[in-house]
């Protein structure tokens, strides 16, 4: 496994990779959507997707690619699923429907099914998360009136 930056380099130098036994090549991506590398990204060339081993609030967030490349070479990248914001694990659909339209239709569902499960898990937090703050707001109006009963000249 080698990290490197550019595809366009990597293929230029897949006889040497190859040569010293480096085929699996994995390039850098931020965790921000970046439209100018995802467009040298080999998305029509993935054969493979996983999950990725990032996860927020108990649910994984990223996703892993594996693009074999007629010059021998693997590509491999990771994708982070969610908006980079403050409001817990969402989906980032803006951010996936170009590169995502330029993979395999094979992949395209597996990706389906992957973030189905993923959608699951966030409405079955959010149940949790609802739950909790119920539970936080009872206690609150429970301390509210007992400090209220607390100040008042009433015995």
């Amino acid at each position: 496994m080698r990290y490197i930056e550019s595809v366009q380099r990597a293929i230029e130098l897949a006889e040497h990779y190859i040569a010293i036994g480096e085929t699996e090549m994995w390039l850098f991506r931020s965790y921000d959507p970046d439209p100018v590398l995802d467009a040298t990204l080999p998305w029509e060339l993935v054969a493979m997707v996983k999950r990725g081993s990032m996860h927020e609030y108990e649910t994984p967030v990223d996703l892993q690619f594996y693009a074999p490349h007629p010059c021998g070479l693997t590509f491999c990248w990771s994708y982070y699923v969610p908006k980079r914001d403050n409001s817990g694990p969402n989906i980032n659909v803006e951010g996936m429907q170009e590169s995502f339209s330029k993979l395999p239709k094979p992949i395209r569902r597996e990706i389906s099914l992957l973030l189905r499960e993923n959608l699951k898990k966030i409405h079955d937090d959010a149940g949790k998360f609802l739950e909790i703050y119920r539970e936080k707001m009872q206690r609150f109006t429970k301390t509210e009136n007992f400090i209220e009963q607390l100040g008042s000249d009433n015995d």
